[in-house]
């Protein structure tokens, strides 16, 4: 019967009483009822891999394996119940090669699979990158670790400890399958990649429109959506790269009057002057230009222009006032036949104002309005 620390082929004594003064031979030969003859102590804190063997052929050190028992301690062993709840300590002694490696007696590449984690005895933390065994199973197993932010190991590496969770097969249910983004089945998440951009799919008969965000930040064909893009209204709608969503409403986080304020281009196109939703109207029969006040009830600015013509041989003046004050205006003075002037007057009146044009000695006016 064969001791040696857990995982390894290196051996570990065990001893014949609690003193631990006195070491049996490594392998205890047991008698004919399979009994050792005596009492087997291990040591505290420390974990074994026991082998049990058939008697060897002559010539030979070991005889076939009847069985294996590893990552065994003693009974109560308080020193490793206290800290063994997430780790299980690795039975070898680890080899401090630099600051995110180290090498391990044997082929331990079954221990230190990729991507678990490991904590050393100064509390060092890291996840397995790589573990590799270079010649054969007798030469050192080679562990390269990405270190925790912050995290490094130092010369004083005397153990390690690795997550009791293995990653080849791993215990954790999967969370996000592996596929094409149309073969999720119900409440899985799937990830595929186009080439371009990675895509998360979400089973579309549960789910549906509260799932429509890809990594990419689109939103995939959503009526509405936060912060998301190329939706048809959007809460926040910028995506990843910074650039304004093409969304018809846009509410920005901006307010006050310190802060840079931000509209889609629909919104601009139909808040603006200008948008495809205005056009030049003739409204000279419902306009006059006695003081009469007219209010721009539109929700957004218009553009005004009153064309006058002033008098024959006489003085002629108009103002276009927008919310009280005179923005455009018109005088004439001339005296003589045929002396007949025509100007036009023009101003953009905000959403909500009140505007009017006043004048005397006017021959004619035209008025037009972008609405």
């Amino acid at each position: 019967m064969w001791f040696y620390y857990a995982g390894t082929t290196t051996p570990l004594p065990v001893y014949t009483d609690s003193t631990a003064t006195t070491a049996w031979p490594n392998p205890i030969v047991l008698d004919s009822r399979g009994e050792s003859g005596g009492e087997i102590w291990l040591l505290a804190g420390q974990y074994y891999k026991i082998v049990l063997e058939a008697k060897p052929l002559f010539g030979q050190i070991h005889g076939p394996t009847i069985s294996t028992y590893d990552t065994i301690s003693g009974v109560n062993d308080a020193t490793l119940t206290a800290s063994a709840s997430d780790w299980t300590l690795f039975g070898g002694t680890p080899t401090f090669l630099s600051s995110n490696s180290f090498s391990v007696g044997g082929d331990q590449r079954t221990i230190f699979q990729v991507n678990r984690r490991i904590k050393t005895n100064d509390n060092q933390y890291g996840t397995v990158l790589s573990s590799t065994l270079p010649v054969s199973a007798s030469t050192p197993t080679t562990v390269t670790l990405r270190m925790d932010s912050g995290n490094a190991l130092t010369s004083g590496l005397t153990s390690v400890q690795y997550g009791i969770i293995q990653t080849t097969p791993s215990s954790i249910p999967v969370a996000v399958q592996t596929g094409t983004k149309t073969s999720g089945s119900s409440h899985q998440i799937y990830i595929d990649y186009d080439g371009t951009n990675l895509d998360l799919a979400v089973d579309t008969t549960t789910f549906g429109a509260t799932w429509p965000i890809n990594v990419t930040g689109s939103a995939a064909s959503a009526t509405n959506a936060t912060n998301a893009t190329n939706a048809t209204n959007a809460t926040n709608a910028v995506n990843l790269t910074g650039t304004i969503a093409s969304a018809v409403t846009a509410v920005t986080q901006a307010t006050g009057t310190n802060n840079t304020r931000v509209a889609t281009t629909a919104y601009a196109t139909t808040q603006g002057v200008g948008g495809p939703a205005q056009s030049w109207q003739n409204v000279t029969s419902s306009r006059s230009a006695n003081g009469t006040n007219y209010t721009n009830s539109t929700n957004r600015p218009i553009m005004v222009i009153v064309n006058v013509v002033g008098i024959n041989n006489g003085s002629s003046s108009a103002q276009l006032n927008i919310a009280g004050l005179s923005v455009a205006q018109y005088t004439s003075a001339i005296f003589g036949a045929n002396s007949q002037t025509t100007v036009p007057l023009s101003a953009i009146v905000p959403a909500g104002a009140v505007y009017n044009v006043t004048s005397s000695n006017l021959v004619g006016v035209s008025w037009f309005e972008l609405r």
